[in-house]
């Protein structure tokens, strides 16, 4: 019991108090042409942001502490191959522009993600953590890096 209630003051790494989240439930028929972000996302963010007293407004495919086993297997470039057991993999989690303002999760480096980065044409961006950063960049910086 002691330890639970050391875990009960223990900070989560993003904010709790004055957070509304939401469900939608989105059905895959009518969005099948992968224009989602565009036609409904964007949409309902843009009326969100502009109640009264909303601060900061996103989407995510998953809360932070919610698990969906939605494993990505990746690569590093420029990192030997390696054996098909041994390829590391990471819980993927789509986000908005604005999710980790939301949440005031702090991005350590780089950028956060903006609406262009969903147009057609430009190469996926990608936000990593501060584990998988450490695990696969460990003397240097993630930025730039691709996998």
């Amino acid at each position: 019991g002691r330890a639970f209630f050391q875990l009960m003051g223990t900070s989560p790494g993003f904010a709790v108090d004055h957070v509304l989240t939401a469900h939608l439930a989105i059905p895959r028929e009518r969005f099948a042409d992968g224009d989602l972000p565009r036609r409904l996302f964007e949409p309902v963010l843009e009326q969100v942001r502009a109640l009264p007293g909303v601060r900061a407004a996103g989407m995510t495919s998953l809360l932070p502490i919610q698990r969906a086993w939605s494993n990505l297997r990746y690569t590093v470039e420029g990192e030997p191959p390696l054996d098909p057991g041994e390829t590391p993999s990471a819980e993927r989690r789509a986000s908005s522009p604005g999710y980790f303002s939301a949440l005031e999760i702090p991005l350590l480096a780089g950028r956060d993600f903006t609406a262009r980065d969903a147009e057609p044409g430009q190469p996926p961006v990608v936000i990593v953590n501060e584990t998988l950063a450490r695990r696969h960049f460990p003397e240097g910086s993630a930025l730039g890096r691709r996998l």
